[in-house]
């Protein structure tokens, strides 16, 4: 009688096991098919948005080089931070040595598109105004002499707010009602909101 016992006891115990393995092999199935719904969709997705990922990569791709490129490398440092110079950069020329044009009755010329007056007004820096205007090192180190010269003077904001309003409206541009439009487009600039 003991050893019908144990042997029942035993094929209990088969049948147990056997009960879970099917069970865990039905789950393991019901696993792997909503793995293979989930690639499916991940696929169908990743197809359909691939021209606006690789649109959005590149763009990506070119921010950072121009970040690189308009780093601390170049911006010269003084009175005006350099993430208000890099900023002021971006919304002159977005950062670039653009030549000299004429835009509503002013020439301008290079990264911070700086007028003739301007370059005299920042102590003739580098070989000529237009040279000087076209690299970044010298027009910003322009616009840093000018803010030094003019901001306290005119007791502007030493912020960025005062800062661009003095680079727009020349010696008293923070003070003319009219440039605090050019500061609130600097700050629509990606990644120059709030900036000081």
């Amino acid at each position: 009688m003991a050893g019908l016992s144990n042997l029942f006891e035993l094929f209990f115990f088969i049948c147990c096991v056997c009960f879970i393995n099917s069970s865990r092999i039905e789950d393991i199935s019901r696993v792997n098919d909503v793995h293979q719904e989930t690639k499916t969709i991940d696929n169908v997705a990743y197809n359909s948005t691939t021209a606006v990922s690789a649109s959005r990569e590149t763009d990506f791709k070119s921010k950072l080089l121009d970040l690189a490129r308009i780093g601390n490398y170049g911006i010269a440092g003084g009175m005006v931070s350099i993430d208000c110079m890099r900023c002021l950069c971006l919304k002159q020329s977005n950062c670039l040595p653009i030549g000299c044009k004429m835009i509503r009755g002013s020439l301008g010329c290079g990264y911070f598109f700086l007028s003739h007056s301007y370059w005299l007004d920042c102590g003739k820096l580098g070989h000529d105004w237009r040279s000087c205007s076209n690299d970044l090192t010298c027009s910003s180190q322009c616009v840093q002499k000018y803010m030094e010269r003019y901001a306290r003077r005119f007791s502007c904001f030493l912020n960025c707010s005062g800062y661009s309003r003095e680079l727009k409206g020349g010696p008293n541009g923070c003070n003319n009602p009219r440039t605090v439009a050019y500061w609130e487009a600097v700050q629509k600039v990606p990644g120059c909101k709030g900036v000081e």
